[in-house]
């Protein structure tokens, strides 16, 4: 039990390292930051890919670690284990995330905010340790996956058609113009 004590502060910080650079990928708040300039200065379907498969395997990644690396009693505890970690950068990344997408005038900006909001609802399934929230984040993952394949598979479809929209208001009057779109 005292080499398991002697190594815990090594474990934990490996924990923090392994964390951060996971909410960077994942976008979590406050690591988001390099999102909607990603996405805004990518072509659309790098920025589809960003969005869609960064994400999912990202979240995959996050499961195994904190399930199976970190998943023993003392690391995975809700009193003094990553949980509530996990809990906190949920709730900032869904509120900022959803707060800066409304004011966002660019499609795509406003996309990469919602991604981040997005982040934060799947990061809130995994403070939960449950099996049944492990099943809930993977049903959301996997709208989130065809929600913004066809959200950025529209904006492709657009362009192609000669239809540049980068800004919100470029939408606009869509529904008449184009109807099955």
């Amino acid at each position: 039990i005292a080499a398991r004590e002697a190594v815990l502060p090594l474990v934990l910080l490996g924990f923090a390292l392994m964390l951060v650079g996971l909410a960077f990928k994942v976008s979590a708040v406050p690591f988001h930051t390099w999102t909607p300039d990603a996405y805004e200065g990518a072509v659309t379907p790098v920025s589809t890919f960003m969005a869609v498969v960064v994400k999912a395997s990202v979240v995959a990644v996050f499961l195994r670690v904190l399930f199976v690396a970190f998943g023993d009693e003392v690391l995975s505890s809700e009193a003094t284990g990553w949980p509530p970690v996990v809990a906190c950068l949920a709730a900032l990344t869904m509120i900022v995330g959803n707060v800066a997408a409304i004011v966002q005038k660019s499609v795509k900006r406003m996309l990469a905010y919602s991604s981040i909001a997005h982040a934060g609802y799947i990061l809130l399934g995994l403070a939960t340790l449950t099996p049944e929230s492990q099943q809930a984040m993977m049903f959301y993952l996997v709208a989130y996956v065809l929600t913004t394949l066809g959200t950025f598979g529209l904006i492709m479809f657009l362009s192609r058609q000669g239809f540049e929209s980068e800004e919100i208001n470029d939408l606009a009057g869509l529904s008449r113009r184009s109807p099955w779109v």
